[in-house]
């Protein structure tokens, strides 16, 4: 079973730089007076997503990953890719629908359960050969993953977050993700999330929930965790690179916002989108740097 410092190391071996994309936005400046924490989305955001956003990337790519990433682990799915990759999907959809059974609106997956229950399925059906309890679940949950969402820190990600905590900003992770996406921070962007500010007390994943943006649910645990250190809404900002997902929400808890264009591949304006015709975020940013100008600026 890989440790921790092992899944550090396969992030790095199996990452390599991917440059942002110009989204064609200007950027939209401006102070943001009494701000005292500043929360980040990730995947887009602080990270670069090859593919923008988890599950976009093509059906034979996603097959050939399935294949390549059970063989690491030593398994064989007997009946090829596309079958493989059909039954993590419907497995997904399944723990999904099973949570909105429960009132759960925007539901989110532990992808380690949802990959022993696709192992389960397929070696009932005698799909799959080498599968036993002591499989590496997790290593063959992140395998896959960079094969099928590749990450890598967004220009100046570390110089911005570092210079907002030494400005005495709290800062925090509102995200959607899973267990393997903290690990990002210190396998590619230098440092663990405490070195760079970032408490664990304001870490909000959707894995952990088992709900999603853009339900309202983590930015409520953020406000809630704030609060108690005496940081009201409208003393937080929180930045994100879709309308949707994070401005929204975060508006409606009464944060402030920023909404991040600085990759054309996970820019979501969502302009035609209804849910999202009055909302406006405080400032647009294409680099992360031009947050030091809006907050707490010299």
């Amino acid at each position: 079973m890989n440790t921790r410092d092992d899944h550090l190391a396969i992030i790095r071996q199996q990452s390599q730089p991917i440059e942002p994309l110009p989204s064609g936005e200007t950027a939209l400046l401006r102070k943001l007076q009494n701000i005292e924490a500043v929360l980040f989305d990730v995947y887009g955001t602080l990270f670069v997503s090859a593919n923008g956003e988890q599950g976009t990337l093509d059906s034979t790519s996603k097959e050939n990953a399935f294949c390549q990433s059970l063989s690491d682990v030593g398994l064989s799915c007997l009946a090829g890719g596309v079958e493989g990759v059909r039954c993590l999907c419907d497995t997904i959809q399944m723990f999904h629908d099973r949570s909105r059974q429960g009132g759960v609106d925007f539901p989110e997956v532990d992808i380690i359960e949802v990959w022993r229950a696709t192992l389960d399925s397929l070696q009932e059906r005698g799909s799959l050969s080498g599968w036993t309890e002591a499989t590496d679940v997790a290593t063959l949950s992140l395998r896959y993953e960079l094969r099928t969402n590749p990450v890598w820190p967004m220009p100046s990600a570390a110089q911005c977050l570092t210079e907002l905590a030494s400005r005495g900003i709290r800062l925090g992770l509102v995200s959607n993700g899973q267990w393997f996406s903290p690990l990002f921070f210190p396998a590619l962007l230098g440092g663990e999330l405490e070195a760079f500010g970032i408490s664990p007390e304001l870490q909000f994943w959707s894995y952990r929930a088992g709900i999603a943006k853009p339900g309202e649910y983590l930015f409520r645990q953020a406000a809630d965790a704030l609060n108690v250190r005496g940081i009201q809404p409208g003393a937080v900002l929180h930045v994100g690179n879709d309308m949707l997902n994070d401005i929204r929400p975060a508006a409606t808890i009464g944060f402030h916002t920023a909404l991040f264009a600085g990759d054309q591949r996970s820019f979501r304006p969502r302009r035609d989108d209804p849910r999202i015709v009055t909302v406006t975020p405080d400032v647009l940013v294409l680099h992360l740097r031009d947050l030091l100008a809006c907050v707490r600026p010299d």
